[in-house]
């Protein structure tokens, strides 16, 4: 289930962003301050340049998404509890993701590190690939965007 962040939803991702096995494989392993979360809270749910949905299981949050409109699309990211990995919320929840933006012709982007095989998995069995690393060694993993819709459009036309 996937459910728009709102601020009630602040002290579960507060729990999440201080838990030491999200905090390892975060592009920003530093653990926010109160004031850093709340900031992070506020630009969250504006919803113009940056998102988030929260990632429920039987109606409990086990997660969050991140979106941040970039130069080329948009970046995206997933922080799970621990006993939430490996059953299949982060690949159904970038599916979503990919879908929506497949109908707006924009690529999604998302950085992991080298060692998070986990996470290169359940993005991989998304759809997304590996198109580069950055000149920190973050791996950048992306979706096909307008690419992908060209070629849609060309298969459809052609059947």
């Amino acid at each position: 289930h996937l459910e728009l962040l709102r601020w009630w939803h602040a002290p579960f991702c507060w729990r999440l962003a201080h838990d030491d096995t999200v905090r390892l494989w975060s592009v920003d392993q530093n653990t926010p301050t109160l004031w850093g979360h709340l900031r992070w809270m506020a630009a969250h749910l504006k919803g113009k340049e940056r998102g988030a949905l929260i990632i429920s299981d039987e109606q409990k949050p086990v997660g969050v998404y991140t979106s941040a409109v970039c130069r080329d699309g948009i970046v995206v990211g997933i922080s799970l509890l621990p006993s939430a990995r490996g059953k299949g919320h982060a690949e159904f929840t970038l599916k979503c993701a990919a879908m929506s933006a497949y109908m707006h012709a924009l690529p999604l982007y998302a950085l992991i590190k080298p060692g998070n095989h986990r996470s290169r998995g359940a993005f991989e069995r998304a759809g997304f690939w590996l198109s580069g690393t950055t000149d920190d060694g973050m791996l950048l993993y992306r979706t096909g965007g307008v690419v992908a819709v060209l070629a849609m459009t060309m298969l459809q036309r052609a059947s």
